[in-house]
C-alpha cells in the first residue's frame, strides 16, 4: 500500500547552529503502522514531527502525505491544506499549553467536528468523548479543572475528531505519571485498532516505544543510524549509539532524561 507518510532527504538548519537539526533523514509509514523515532535531546525528532505537522518549514528534501506533497504548508492552497490536516493531526507533549484555557472542552471539540464538517451537537460531543474515555459532562469544564491525564485525552480527541489517517505524536506521555502512562498508550493502541490509524510517535522513553512501535528509527544529531523492526533495534542494536542509549538506563528500563 501507499505509504500515508513519506519524507525523504528531510534538511533544516537553525540559525546560529554550527549543526543541521536534520541532515537528511527519510523515513515511511504505512497505513495503520506505528513508527517509533527516538533520539537524545537535540537528535532532531521533535524538528521532525513539527516539519511533518507543518508547523516548520524544512530547508531541503520532501514530505508527502497521502502521495501529497505537503512540504511547504505556506505555498500549498487552502483546499490542499485542508486535505492535509485531514490527513494527519498533532497531540503535543504538554496538553496544557495547546489547550485554550478560556475555553470549554465543548467548545474546543466542536471546532474540532465543525472543522472536519462534521456533526457536532450534544450527542456527538458525547460520543467522541466517550471514545477517549471521558465522561460527558466534561463538555462543560475547562483546561484548569482537568487533570494532565485528563487533558492529554481532550487533545487526543481533539486530534481524532475527524478520524486522520496518521496522528503525529511528540512525546505524548511524557508528562504524565506511569500509571496514566500506561492508561494513555493502551488508549492510542485502541484507537489505532478502532480507527485503523497510523502513527509517528517521537519519544526518548524506550520502554514506551517498545510497548507501542511496529518498526524504529534511531536519530543521532539529525542523522538516522539505525532503523529497523522495534524489537529487534531494542534487543539486538547494531549502532554503537543505540547500544549506547540502551546501556545508558542501568535498570534496564529505556527511560533517560531528554
Amino acid at each position: 500500500a501507499e505509504p500515508v507518510l513519506e519524507v525523504r532527504d528531510l534538511r533544516r538548519w537553525f540559525a546560529g547552529s554550527p549543526h543541521p537539526a536534520l541532515a537528511g533523514v527519510s523515513l515511511t509509514v504505512a497505513p495503520g503502522e506505528v513508527v517509533g523515532v527516538v533520539g537524545e535531546s537535540g537528535s532532531g525528532k521533535t524538528t521532525l514531527a513539527r516539519c511533518v505537522a507543518g508547523l516548520e518549514r524544512p530547508d531541503g528534501g520532501a514530505i508527502l502525505l497521502g502521495g501529497a506533497d505537503c512540504s511547504d504548508y505556506g505555498r500549498m492552497g487552502r483546499a490542499a491544506v485542508r486535505q492535509a490536516r485531514r490527513i494527519s493531526q498533532m497531540i503535543f507533549q504538554d496538553p496544557y499549553s495547546t489547550l485554550n484555557p478560556a475555553r470549554t472542552v465543548g467548545a474546543t471539540l466542536r471546532e474540532a467536528l465543525w472543522a472536519d464538517g462534521r456533526p457536532a451537537g450534544p450527542d456527538d460531543l458525547a460520543r467522541l468523548l466517550e471514545s477517549v474515555g471521558l465522561a460527558r459532562d466534561m463538555a462543560g469544564m475547562r483546561p484548569a479543572g482537568l487533570s494532565g491525564g485528563e487533558r492529554q485525552r481532550v487533545a487526543i480527541a481533539r486530534a481524532v475528531a475527524g478520524e486522520p489517517r496518521l496522528l503525529i505524536c511528540d512525546e505524548p506521555v511524557s508528562a504524565l505519571d506511569v500509571s496514566v502512562q500506561a492508561q494513555v498508550l493502551g488508549l492510542l493502541a485502541e484507537l489505532r485498532e478502532r480507527l485503523s490509524m497510523a502513527m509517528l510517535f517521537i519519544t526518548h522513553d524506550l520502554a514506551v516505544v517498545r510497548q507501542i512501535a511496529d518498526r524504529l528509527y534511531v536519530l543521532e544529531s539529525g542523522t538516522c543510524v539505525e532503523t529497523g523492526l522495534a524489537d529487534r533495534v531494542l534487543d539486538a542494536p547494531e549502532h554503537p549509539y543505540t547500544r549506547a542509549l540502551l546501556a545508558s538506563v542501568p535498570d534496564g528500563s529505556g527511560d533517560w532524561l531528554d
